[in-house]
């Protein structure tokens, strides 16, 4: 009787740990992983980027690393603060998106304001990035 119960009790256990979640992924669960990326500007026409929690690398050969910074209580911020190449110590400021694997990344200029929304606006150097992971 004993082994019968402790056998229902396994399974029982084991259900619950094989159910998929239903949880939904946070922003940083969402940003994993390597992102190709397009738009830009004149100089830069795509880039990739991986992304590893709240770190992130230009690849390839890891031209810029940082920090990525979210914001719980506004779930659509994201600063990225440089941690080397050319504007190492500098932060710049934008707002994201990601529906069905596709990431929208808006950027300001370093050192300026947070975009209002998801487009590119030379006159303010705004850059709108658009992709979709590569792993």
């Amino acid at each position: 009787m004993r082994l019968s119960l402790r056998l229902a009790l396994l399974l029982v256990l084991l259900s619950i740990c094989a159910t998929p979640s239903s949880r939904a992924q946070t922003p940083t669960e969402l940003l994993l992983g390597k992102w190709r990326l397009r738009g830009g500007n004149r100089l830069i026409a795509s880039l990739e980027i991986k992304v590893n929690g709240y770190s992130y690398a230009v690849l390839p050969n890891y031209r810029e690393t940082g920090r990525i910074i979210l914001y719980p209580s506004n779930p659509t911020w994201i600063d990225l603060s440089i941690a080397t190449g050319p504007n190492k110590g500098k932060t710049t400021m934008g707002i994201f998106s990601i529906k069905n694997s596709r990431l929208q990344l808006c950027l300001g200029k370093l050192g300026g304001q947070r975009p209002a929304e998801l487009k590119s606006d030379p006159k303010q150097e705004v850059i709108l990035w658009e992709g979709s992971k590569t792993q």
